[in-house]
């Protein structure tokens, strides 16, 4: 009877050893798992990152681009509204004329506006 209660014993220490190398491996994946979740959010942001400079590259060229344009149509004496079709703006000529005009009129109103406040804070004392 004896030997019954011994093999029954050897046989639960067998199966907790089972279950405890299980868990110790479980244990190990899971520390490496989650060793390598900063290296992996370091992969995702380098890769994100390298789209946005691509992007960002781009759109730098693509405004150094219309700079030179624009500036080469000033020099060739070229107007607002030859800039404006080189660029494919959808203005007409009037409308160029009244947003001219428009701008003309607020720079008139600040040049007021700044000339009186000048003259309120003792700019014509001497």
């Amino acid at each position: 009877m004896a030997e019954a209660n011994d093999n029954h014993d050897s046989a639960m220490v067998v199966k907790q050893s089972k279950v405890l190398w299980i868990l110790v491996f479980a244990i190990i994946w899971l520390a490496y798992s989650v060793s390598q979740v900063p290296l992996m959010i370091e992969k995702i942001l380098h890769r994100e990152s390298m789209k946005l400079q691509t992007i960002v590259d781009h759109e730098l060229d693509d405004a150094n681009d219309n700079y030179e344009e624009s500036l080469n149509l000033l020099l060739q004496g070229k107007g607002a509204y030859e800039i404006l079709q080189a660029f494919q703006c959808d203005l007409s000529k009037g409308e160029i004329l009244l947003k001219a005009q428009a701008k003309n009129e607020e720079d008139a109103m600040l040049d007021t506006l700044q000339k009186n406040i000048h003259e309120e804070h003792g700019g014509g004392h001497h």
